[in-house]
């Protein structure tokens, strides 16, 4: 089947990568998008294993209108219940980039319409809609003529890991974490290190990489877990795999708030890394940690965290860096782009990136002995 995999800007390489090494063929990046073809066990395995990925979806019915009368008469050629019954429940989610349907909402409610008046016609009932929690979860994609509705096999988003327990004051996705640990490159042979880790998203990640575990809870629900097809025996199989695990590895997290320290252990635990996660309160400008590390952090933006100057206190972290952390590698994530260059230290590598509605930079500063 053709699976497409949702991801944030910045991902998409890093993503392909992992759909790559769990069996995902005919691999396509575009836009925030991989496309792949994969059998049933591979859909299962890549929202279980996946970390950078939003949401997995499966195209199942595409076609062409250009008039909403167009639109109500393809949809209605389709045998909706392949996937629905009576007893289901369903929602639609809708994108609309059509004159056709101006509104995404409008264009979800005539989805859900349609598939109601053709179970309506055919049995005298209807399945219900459940916008929280539904049995299966459509999605509607309009680009000018061309629509294409997809089974979203995710269910909720897979950002939400369940781990997190306690929030930071300005908390990362769990997806673009994992993806900065793994756009780092890190195999474990330097410490991980990440001084201002606020709630220990960063450092959780890359502690369930290590271990080669999945990000997600055992008993997770996933959007494929209502199909008409869905395999248990399968599904079990998949759960008792693993992924390769590194040979060795330390990572450390540490920030100058005593209320994110708490937050990061409290999240480790919850995560079931906690025995692998050295956590600490420590100031970066007075840090007792120095010599060769890779370090992926955070910084504040001067945005929900105010700076009273921004320039400086980035000109501090490079200073730190200099000084301490010779031989390291240093990934700095971070929306204020401007504070980034006067750190006084040379950028070896630059991606763009977004953090939530924030246009994000990810710097790699690499700072070698004796500089």
């Amino acid at each position: 089947m053709k699976i497409v995999a949702k991801t944030l800007v910045g991902l998409e390489e890093v993503l392909s990568n992992e759909i790559k090494n769990l069996g995902g063929r005919e691999i396509k990046i575009s836009n925030r998008a991989v496309t792949f073809t994969g059998s049933k066990e591979i859909l299962y395995r890549a929202n279980y294993f996946l970390r950078t990925a939003i949401r997995l979806l499966v195209p199942i019915y595409t076609f062409k209108a250009k008039t909403q009368y167009a639109f109500e008469k393809n949809m209605d050629k389709h045998n909706w219940d392949h996937y629905l019954s009576n007893d289901s429940s369903f929602a639609i989610d809708a994108q609309s980039f059509t004159d056709i349907f101006t509104h995404s909402k409008f264009l979800a409610l005539k989805t859900k319409d349609i598939i109601v008046d053709q179970f309506r016609e055919k049995t005298g009932e209807r399945p219900n809609v459940n916008t929280f929690n539904p049995d299966v979860r459509f999605h509607v994609h309009a680009f000018r003529d061309e629509f294409i509705i997809s089974l979203d096999s995710s269910g909720e988003s897979l950002h939400k890991r369940g781990y997190r327990v306690r929030q930071g004051f300005a908390p990362l996705s769990e997806v673009l974490g994992a993806g900065l640990v793994l756009l780092s490159g890190w195999d474990g042979s330097k410490p991980f290190l990440d001084p201002m880790c606020g709630s220990g998203t960063i450092v959780i990640e890359a502690a369930l990489f290590a271990l080669g575990k999945s990000p997600h809870e055992e008993d997770r629900a996933f959007g494929f877990m209502s199909w008409k097809n869905f395999d248990m025996e399968l599904w079990n199989k998949i759960k008792m795999e693993t992924l390769p695990r590194l040979e060795q590895f330390k990572i450390k997290a540490c920030d100058s708030h005593m209320a994110m320290v708490r937050a990061t252990k409290d999240n480790a635990v919850s995560a079931g890394v906690q025995d692998f996660v050295t956590i600490e309160r420590q100031d970066f400008f007075r840090t007792k940690e120095s010599g060769s590390h890779c370090i992926i952090s955070n910084p504040p933006y001067d945005e929900k965290i105010p700076l009273l100057d921004a320039f400086k206190y980035y000109r501090k972290i490079g200073d730190t860096l200099k000084k301490k952390f010779a031989g390291s590698d240093a990934w700095l994530l971070s929306g204020n782009i401007e504070a980034l260059k006067k750190m006084g230290l040379k950028t070896s590598k630059r991606i763009e990136m977004r953090n939530g509605p924030i246009e994000a930079r990810f710097h790699k500063f690499e700072m070698y002995e004796g500089s």
